[in-house]
């Protein structure tokens, strides 16, 4: 089996080797064995970085990320606890976007509003066209 270095493990991952070892004081990653000093990890880390950066970019936070491997490495492991976690997070991500929606239509109608336009511009103008 190859061993890889914190360097080569980081640039795998294209992360810093500070974020390795946060990583590992907050459980995300294993701790390494060490050889002549120096940490030393197996592949599995490489799958396990591969992973975490996955579930970033699906945005989940560092604390549902290990929540997730939590359940993935339980004993009886489900899919379909996964699968309630990620629908879970779908249904945050839909609130969010809604969310998104509505502050780009409140910008998009304050833009709009004929105040902009005059020395005359009158707060209340503006506030009735945002509410709209």
């Amino acid at each position: 089996m190859r061993t890889f270095t914190i360097g080569e493990i980081a640039r795998h991952a294209d992360v810093e080797t500070s974020t390795i070892r946060y990583y590992e004081r907050i459980g995300l990653l294993p701790r390494p064995d060490r050889v002549n000093g120096r940490r030393v990890y197996s592949d599995s880390v490489l799958k396990r970085m591969t992973l975490i950066k996955a579930t970033q970019a699906a945005g989940f936070t560092l604390a549902e990320i290990l929540k997730l491997m939590e359940l993935w490495e339980a004993e009886g492991r489900s899919p379909s606890n996964w699968r309630t976690f990620v629908e879970r997070k779908l249904e945050e991500t839909e609130v969010v976007i809604r969310e998104a929606e509505r502050t780009k239509t409140l910008l998009t109608s304050a833009l709009a509003c004929e105040c902009w336009d005059s020395y005359t511009m009158s707060l209340d103008t503006f506030i009735e066209t945002v509410r709209h």
